[in-house]
């Protein structure tokens, strides 16, 4: 029996019993391999002093808590104080000699594999953010998740300002396993995610989450990181209704303009989602003949029925713009045994209130 299997972007065929087995195995591994990692000074707790593995645990506690007190952020600092060596001579600030060791809390990861930096953004301790970033912890540091694209995916807008301000880069591309867990691998004493997740600039993970906030913000402050060419499409694209409509005040001329691929806002949104196709209309998009037509394959109507899209759904889009949408004979049709669009909408609004599939 032969199976295909997926691993790593990459397609193979796995055979039946025991030979399934050892092939996935061999498969994954060389996957593994062949991942790149992003380089990293950060280390698991069992590799760093007892007196830093100890402080870090306590911070750690702290962090995962959902509200910190003044007197909780008080005690972190205390921990910190504990765990950071004195500076050495010639005038090095504790600061920039906690960079340098690299075996120092702000480099020591949890079990779960953050930094105590990228729990403070999960947790939006931004008391405890604001304290990691001022006494040198690295901002642009993480197995993955890095701070910055973590606080982005999150809509942590505060957290977002603080790390910009300290360096953080929006320019790089990162994964974000978060709230998913990382696929950690120890080798020997260096700490890896070897999970398949998206690779993304802040800006991509801003509009996963819809984070209209973020966006304006990293578009303000860090304009020569961010390419607002297609951004509207980026946004009709991950479904960010909120992106978009801070996108249409700022970037209305994007609405009529086709992406690399030649596809306009609205295209995108009629293959994907009924509502932001329809807010989209409502917003200005023009409803054009080209609107509905792709590459060889019939028109967006014809790409929603082989989707098998919520008819209702689709019975609302085609309310919303069957007086200016040719449903004639000359629509294409994607092959022969496949209906014209007027015979497809016929047949769908005939389905109305009997299918919701």
């Amino acid at each position: 029996m032969t199976q295909r299997l997926e691993v790593g972007g990459f397609s193979y065929f796995q055979f039946g019993g025991i030979v399934a087995d050892r092939m996935t195995q061999i498969v994954q591994k060389a996957a593994d391999l062949l991942r790149p990692h992003r380089p990293h000074r950060l280390f698991p707790l069992c590799f760093v002093s007892e007196s830093t593995r100890t402080a870090a645990k306590r911070i750690f506690d702290y962090l995962v808590q959902d509200e910190l007190t003044a007197t909780d952020v008080d005690e972190v600092k205390r921990l910190m104080d504990e765990a950071t060596p004195p500076p050495p001579p010639g005038g090095a600030t504790a600061a920039s000699y906690s960079v340098g060791d690299v075996r120092h809390i702000f480099n020591v990861v949890n079990w779960d594999g953050f930094t105590l930096l990228q729990r403070a953004v999960i947790g939006d301790h931004i008391a405890v953010v604001k304290l990691l970033a001022k006494r040198g912890a690295d901002v642009n540091a993480g197995i993955c998740s890095l701070p910055l694209h973590l606080a982005c995916r999150l809509g942590r807008t505060e957290a977002v300002s603080v790390l910009l301000a300290h360096g953080a880069r929006a320019d790089v591309e990162s994964t974000v396993c978060y709230p998913d867990e990382h696929k950690l691998k120890t080798c020997p004493d260096q700490i890896y995610c070897l999970a398949y997740q998206p690779v993304c600039t802040p800006v991509a993970h801003a509009l996963s989450g819809d984070h209209a906030a973020v966006l304006a913000l990293l578009i303000t402050r860090v304009q020569s990181a961010v390419k607002t060419d297609f951004l509207l499409h980026d946004a009709c694209r991950a479904g960010a209704q909120d992106c978009s409509r801070y996108l249409l005040k700022h970037y209305s001329s994007q609405l009529s303009v086709a992406d690399v691929d030649g596809r306009t806002p609205l295209q995108i949104t009629l293959a994907m989602d009924a509502d932001s196709a329809i807010f989209l209309v409502d917003n200005g998009a023009k409803i054009e003949d080209s609107v509905f037509l792709t590459y060889g394959d019939g028109s967006t109507l014809h790409e929603l029925y082989r989707s098998k899209v919520c008819w209702p759904a689709f019975l609302q889009i085609y309310k919303k713009i069957q007086s200016v949408w040719r449903t004639d004979s000359r629509s294409p049709k994607p092959c022969a045994t496949e209906p014209t669009v007027g015979q497809l909408v016929r047949k769908l609004t005939g389905k109305c209130g009997t299918d919701n599939k």
